[in-house]
């Protein structure tokens, strides 16, 4: 597998998803946040950098309404346009969706 070059970002709502289930085993989800991000080699991303060129919500929104992504996905797929990044995943549908739209890391 090719290594992603470039800074990666996540979005707050994907890393809630993430800590799901450690916090289910009773872990503490402040002190594996930072953990999950060192290993990632990633960020949280601004809200600043989600809303330069207009509204999060109106991207949001465009983004699950004409892709037909639960939200989950349509919160990584808008966070990739948004930040003019690319979005690397082991889902078919977001895959599917990333790459038909000039968004999918190559190596996905």
């Amino acid at each position: 597998m090719a290594k992603i070059t470039g800074e990666r970002v996540m979005h707050p709502v994907t890393m809630a998803e993430c800590l799901v289930a450690p916090v289910k085993q009773g872990r503490d989800p402040e002190e594996l946040e930072q953990d999950i991000l060192d290993l990632l080699g990633s960020r949280l991303v601004r809200e600043s950098e989600l809303t330069r060129d207009g509204s999060w919500s109106a991207l949001l929104a465009n983004t699950r309404a004409t892709t037909g992504l639960k939200m989950p996905d349509a919160i990584v797929m808008a966070t990739a346009l948004a930040v003019n990044g690319q979005v690397a995943t082991f889902d078919q549908q977001l895959s599917s969706v990333a790459a038909a739209l000039g968004r999918l890391h190559k190596d996905s």
